[in-house]
């Protein structure tokens, strides 16, 4: 399991995690988790919205979000049980919606995800 490490922007540099054994993720103040899943893999797949205090938050041409995360660190593992010879990598994929529909926020943003998973929608 790897851990989100947000960092605390001091010098030195220094970071927290969630330092639970579960599937919590510490991340940025400006993202809001709309979903987390684990797959048949026993894999986590977590879905955020960029938003502050429930509202989705758009950007202007050539902006860029915040990091979601700094770094990743990987957790409850002992030395026994890390193979280096198994992909430990971690896929992170970014999705953009372009709309100015009413009342969108990131409560009902899973909508727009299942829609852009190809799960529903109208």
């Amino acid at each position: 399991m790897y851990k989100f490490m947000v960092s605390q922007g001091t010098d030195p540099e220094t970071y927290t995690a969630d330092n639970s054994l579960s599937e919590k993720q510490e991340v940025h103040a400006c993202w809001e988790l709309v979903s987390c899943i684990k797959n048949d893999n026993q894999q986590y797949v977590y879905v955020y919205a960029y938003a502050k205090n429930n509202n989705l938050i758009p950007l202007k041409k050539g902006e860029i979000t915040e990091p979601l995360f700094d770094k990743l660190q990987l957790w409850n593992f002992s030395e026994r049980e890390y193979n280096s010879n198994k992909d430990h990598s971690v896929r992170v994929e970014a999705l953009g919606i372009q709309t100015d529909l009413p009342n969108l926020t990131a409560d009902n943003i899973s909508e727009i995800w299942e829609i852009a998973k190809g799960g529903g929608g109208e």
